[in-house]
């Protein structure tokens, strides 16, 4: 009678223990699968962003040679004078992520990251992508510029912002097709009510501000990095 009590409860537990593997493994090729999705439409994005900026350049170009309207050259489809820097309704046919606007690609050979810029941050924009937070004339003018993203622990977005160090090196391109590099030069950890690092005086240089949690959330990773003057 023991041996078949025994016997029962051992097959309980190997069962429970069965199941309990199925579930997890099916959860972490869920999240496996997931990741790779959110990979791929992030990949797919940039290379729809970089194209189209190339095909509004060509096309500014052929205007002013048709036109003849401008002599210094392409329009610049980001001109501070022509767009305000928050106002994504004037990006001239802007690439789109579900229903936000991608106003930029950051790059960071550093951490092998490469990422469309959204318009905004809201919950859904940092759950597919990094986003703008704050910008003082848009990306790649002149003022401070803030992008966000989350810190996952799958190493999506942020999660390796933590390894930059001053004098690495991110890359950005806005809606214009210019490309612009900037070196890391300060990175520190600030509370969540610290917002200095968003709306801070650069003394006309064109700068940016990375931020993201830690890994419990109790503090937000910042770096700073301003453009490499040539």
């Amino acid at each position: 009678m023991e041996e078949k009590t025994y016997n029962i409860l051992l097959t309980v537990i190997l069962v429970i223990i069965g199941v309990a593997l199925m579930v997890g493994g099916g959860i972490i090729i869920h999240n496996l699968v997931n990741d790779k999705k959110i990979a791929d439409e992030n990949k797919d994005v940039v290379d729809k962003f970089v194209a189209s900026t190339k095909q509004n350049n060509n096309e500014a170009l052929d205007k002013d040679k048709i036109k003849d309207f401008d002599t210094k050259g392409p329009k610049n489809l980001y001109d501070p004078n022509n767009f305000d820097g928050k106002d994504s309704g004037s990006i001239i046919k802007n690439v789109k992520m579900e229903n936000y606007n991608v106003i930029g690609v950051i790059k960071i050979p550093k951490i092998n990251l490469e990422y469309p810029i959204l318009e905004k941050v809201t919950k859904r924009s940092l759950e597919i992508a990094v986003a703008q937070l704050d910008t003082q004339r848009g990306i790649n003018n002149p003022g401070n510029t803030t992008i966000l993203g989350h810190n996952y622990r799958n190493n999506l977005f942020f999660a390796k912002l933590h390894l930059l160090k001053a004098g690495d090196k991110v890359i950005i391109t806005d809606v214009s097709g210019r490309v612009k590099t900037y070196e890391v030069y300060e990175i520190k950890s600030r509370t969540p009510s610290d917002t200095s690092y968003i709306s801070r005086e650069t003394n006309g240089k064109v700068e940016i501000s990375l931020s993201t949690c830690n890994d419990d959330s109790t503090l937000r990773h910042v770096v700073l990095a301003r453009e490499v003057e040539r």
